[in-house]
């Protein structure tokens, strides 16, 4: 389950992108009960892929994988329009400091949504040319949704235009766990390794994400 907010951003940029009349053939196909999301109402996720999946099939274009990035990169857009910007924005003067105050940003909407799952992101290590950024959820499947959204925030927020791939995939049935290099001009990286940084415990998901709660 997932807050409205997610799949409301997405209709919106299908409309924007594509056209209400895709839009409306999309909740046609897969018999949605609305046209549209209560912000802070709670959804199955699996509307999300299923949206992903219907895309390819009405505008013969595309993948479902990719129509998951693009909406992770046009959350970033419907949030910064919805008046979020700010919240972005204190993260840091660099896409370094964003990267590293992720968890942070995430924490700061715990009052606004309050039953959100939050994803963790962790820098293991950096050096000139970008930085190894460890990802943990409780969601399976939403790592092309992750990519799209760093990706806009780096394009919005500091106009870089970064390059993401999957180092490693360890998830387990009970929550993802991925490591991606993400490569970007690294101009704050002083010369020197972090991974002697307290490392996130070996601990199972349960256990794991209760610890943020």
């Amino acid at each position: 389950m997932f807050y409205g907010i997610i799949l409301e951003s997405a209709r919106d940029g299908v409309i924007l992108f594509h056209g209400e009349t895709v839009w409306k053939r999309i909740v046609h196909e897969l018999k949605l009960p609305s046209e549209t999301f209560t912000l802070f109402a709670r959804y199955d996720q699996k509307i999300l892929f299923d949206i992903c999946d219907c895309m390819p099939h009405v505008l013969h274009e595309g993948t479902p994988e990719s129509f998951l990035e693009f909406f992770g990169e046009d959350f970033v857009r419907y949030f910064v329009n919805f008046g979020f910007d700010k919240i972005l924005r204190v993260a840091g003067r660099t896409l370094r400091d964003f990267l590293f105050a992720i968890d942070q940003l995430h924490d700061s909407n715990r009052f606004t949504f309050p039953q959100m799952d939050q994803p963790l992101f962790h820098v293991t290590e950096e050096n000139e040319s970008g930085a190894t950024l460890v990802y943990k959820s409780v969601r399976h499947g939403f790592a092309r949704y992750a990519i799209g959204g760093l990706s806009a925030a780096a394009k919005t927020l500091f106009q870089e235009h970064i390059k993401m791939d999957i180092l490693h995939d360890w998830s387990t049935k009970e929550y993802a766990h991925i490591a991606f290099w993400v490569e970007f001009k690294n101009t704050g990286f002083h010369q020197k390794r972090i991974s002697h940084f307290p490392s996130l415990p070996e601990l199972n998901g349960v256990t794991f994400f209760r610890v943020r709660t």
